[in-house]
């Protein structure tokens, strides 16, 4: 088994830039809106050391995958990472996939099941909130414009922070300067935002929901305003074996601000799977 290694597949139109190490069963964590792979370095270290071998990967339109020209669909992100899957031989894998990786995760579950062990979805699951429609249509707006560096970082902190935490000066101070590294622009940022919009739109929530035949850990935060609590818990109550837990204290930023806990928490699904 490698310990380490950086690559590219070619899968469809695109080719996606993915980062694998550890040993074990392997774990697929898929990325929100705009999220560069290397977002997920506080967790993989968590789980490489508990013996799982974890895969990171940029989605098309960020990083340093390509971006072809919009719109894009999470069903065409989803086979993407069911491209990615198959061409590691990674079946069947654990998924983690937050906001709108978990709904890719979520569609991979519904639509992929062999590739699929279990999922978790972080911050993502079930009907989006009003607020969340119309944060979509202004980053739609933003994005066929040009991008506006403040507004796009106060929008973020304002998406991905609880009340309280935006009272500490440090954890805003901290979160911009992360934030105010990248520029994201151009065909991924509109189609990406138009996958959301998509997602958001659709029918027959609990049919789909009710079509997901491996077991599913949704996981939300306490202070999300983009999918609270009670969204996800409807999605977990229609899944078959759906299981649901709430991470107190936190916004939609929350597994990054509760990094620890979430590993635990996706761990101990794994291990009852």
């Amino acid at each position: 088994m490698l310990l380490s290694e950086q690559g590219t597949v070619v899968v469809g139109d695109v080719q996606l830039a993915y980062d694998r190490s550890g040993e074990g069963d392997p774990v697929v964590f898929i990325c929100g809106t705009g999220m560069p792979r290397i977002a997920w370095l506080q967790h993989r270290p968590i789980f490489e050391q508990a013996g799982y071998q974890t895969i990171v990967f940029d989605s098309r339109g960020v990083g340093d995958s390509d971006a072809p020209p919009p719109p894009y669909t999470v069903e065409e992100m989803t086979a993407d990472t069911a491209g990615l899957i198959e061409q590691l031989d990674l079946a069947s894998c654990h998924v983690i996939g937050l906001s709108q990786g978990g709904m890719i995760a979520e569609e991979l579950t519904r639509a992929r099941p062999d590739l699929v062990r279990t999922a978790v979805l972080m911050g993502s699951a079930g009907r989006e909130s009003a607020y969340a429609r119309l944060l979509s249509e202004a980053e739609l707006e933003v994005a066929q414009t040009s991008p506006l560096r403040h507004v796009d970082t106060t929008q973020t902190l304002t998406m991905s922070l609880s009340s309280r935490e935006l009272q500490d000066d440090a954890t805003v101070e901290l979160w911009a300067e992360l934030i105010g590294t990248s520029d994201w622009s151009g065909p991924g940022r509109i189609g990406q935002v138009q996958a959301n919009m998509g997602w958001g739109e659709r029918d027959h929530w609990e049919e789909s929901w009710a079509a997901i035949s491996r077991p599913v850990l949704v996981m939300s935060f306490e202070h999300d305003i983009l999918l609270p609590p009670a969204a996800g818990r409807e999605a977990a109550k229609h899944m078959p074996h759906g299981e649901f837990v709430e991470i107190e204290g936190v916004g939609h930023g929350g597994a990054m601000m509760k990094a620890d806990e979430v590993c635990r928490v996706a761990m101990e699904f794994f291990a009852r799977h």
